[in-house]
């Protein structure tokens, strides 16, 4: 099983070390991130004829842009289709994901996650590892002695940005080494995604008895910090309405068939997740732990929950679809076309192309 050349009273001076600087993170997490960084080297090294990899989600705001202070353990990539290369038949397009795995497989069993065994699923449009280590520092309850990595085929919504990847521990000393580069998803599309996903998980949950993850209060605390700290992610507004609906109706697609009330009115739901999120004290509960354990920001820098969930409630209100159609005379028009404002996204997408020239009068909805 895999284990770092590094030596365990070396890391336990270096968590102390940081520790008068305000920096508060554990031993196991700082481990962790070792291997989560050579995975992403081995991966990052892999060249396909059709497809790359982009790196996404919390780890890559934090590894890619340093948007969050938390440690994220899990890999995200979302396998897209080389620039310039033309689209392919199914058949073949599950071929190609085929030899995407193998290839995969091989470098991340050459970086010595020689366990690395592929889970695949939908005819290797997803493709899943779980990649155990041997720990040579203290454990962490919260923190798994494995690293879970996820490939998913899609296609992207803003054009992604080469970015460089160090360890953590090089990051928290201030050390200028970068151990590789990888293309990451834009800040602005992960928010959009957040903005989806976290409402979303927590309705199903409500309604269906699904299973809630915890950790998913990290989607409020990443949302503050781009809209807080990076506001230059949110100036597009026009442009991440449209992502917003494009997010959205993919997830109509996905779940149109297990979350019935999500796939009825998703605006709605959303927005009834939120106003429960705002009163709960479950969730409040879970945040305050999920940021004392995960987040390693100075204490007095870290947002509140009421902080955390304004703002994400707040923007995506910003960029709802009430707003994204304009003003009440253009939602008289919707009306007067038999479209409610609470309308389901689903049920008015076609609209989306039309909307510059209604605002401009140049269509009449009537």
């Amino acid at each position: 099983m895999r284990e770092i050349s590094l030596d365990k009273n070396y890391l336990t001076d270096f968590i102390l070390s940081i520790e008068q600087d305000g920096i508060l993170i554990s031993e196991a997490a700082v481990e962790k991130d070792f291997h989560v960084t050579d995975a992403l080297v081995a991966l990052s090294g892999i060249n396909n004829d059709h497809f790359e990899l982009v790196f996404c989600g919390g780890t890559c705001l934090s590894k890619g842009y340093q948007i969050i202070q938390r440690f994220s353990e899990d890999i995200d990539l979302k396998v897209v289709r080389r620039p310039g290369v033309p689209e392919i038949s199914k058949s073949a397009t599950r071929r190609e994901l085929g030899a995407l795995k193998d290839q995969a497989t091989q470098a991340l069993i050459s970086a010595g996650f020689t366990e690395a065994v592929p889970m695949p699923a939908n005819n290797n449009s997803y493709i899943g590892y779980v990649l155990p280590y041997a720990s040579i520092g203290a454990e962490a309850s919260t923190i798994r002695s494995a690293v879970k990595v996820e490939l998913v085929n899609t296609s992207l919504l803003i054009a992604p940005e080469p970015r460089r990847l160090s360890y953590l521990h090089d990051s928290l000393i201030g050390k200028n080494k970068h151990e590789t580069s990888m293309k990451c998803v834009s800040p602005s599309e992960t928010l959009i995604e957040k903005l989806v996903s976290f409402p979303r998980r927590l309705s199903r949950h409500l309604t269906n008895n699904h299973e809630f993850d915890q950790n998913l209060v990290r989607h409020l605390y990443d949302v503050h910090q781009i809209a807080r700290n990076h506001p230059q992610y949110l100036s597009d507004t026009q442009k991440l309405k449209s992502v917003l609906m494009d997010v959205i109706k993919k997830d109509l697609d996905k779940y149109k068939n297990s979350d019935h009330l999500f796939a009825s009115n998703s605006i709605k739901t959303i927005r009834d997740a939120l106003e429960y999120t705002a009163s709960s004290k479950v969730i409040s509960d879970n945040y305050r732990s999920f940021v004392k354990d995960m987040v390693y920001q100075k204490p007095s820098e870290v947002p509140s929950f009421e902080e955390s969930v304004n703002i994400f409630s707040k923007v995506f209100n910003d960029l709802s679809i009430q707003n994204h159609y304009g003003n009440g005379e253009l939602m008289k028009k919707l009306k007067s076309s038999g479209i409610e404002a609470n309308t389901d996204i689903s049920s008015i997408l076609d609209l989306d192309k039309k909307i510059s020239k209604v605002n401009d009068g140049e269509l009449d909805m009537k």
